[in-house]
């Protein structure tokens, strides 16, 4: 299992926010999702970060979304 932390962008004046969900699948940059955090869209992988600790990946992933156009 990972724990993903996905990023949501900035929207108007409301700061990035964060949400913190266990998954045993990954998505793949490019992939969309349906969220429901703040706001309820859908939402593009751009970018997937993982820390490495001692020579060891985390299970930690942090993904990285933005906005779709309805």
């Amino acid at each position: 299992m990972f724990t993903l932390v996905l990023h949501f962008p900035v929207i108007g004046k409301l700061p990035r926010s964060q949400q913190q969900v266990t998954s045993g699948h990954v998505q793949q940059i490019g992939s969309m999702i349906s969220a429901s955090h703040a706001w309820v869209h859908t939402w593009k992988v751009v970018s997937i970060g993982q820390d490495v600790v001692d020579g060891v990946m985390s299970s930690t992933l942090h993904v990285y979304l933005d906005e779709v156009d309805d």
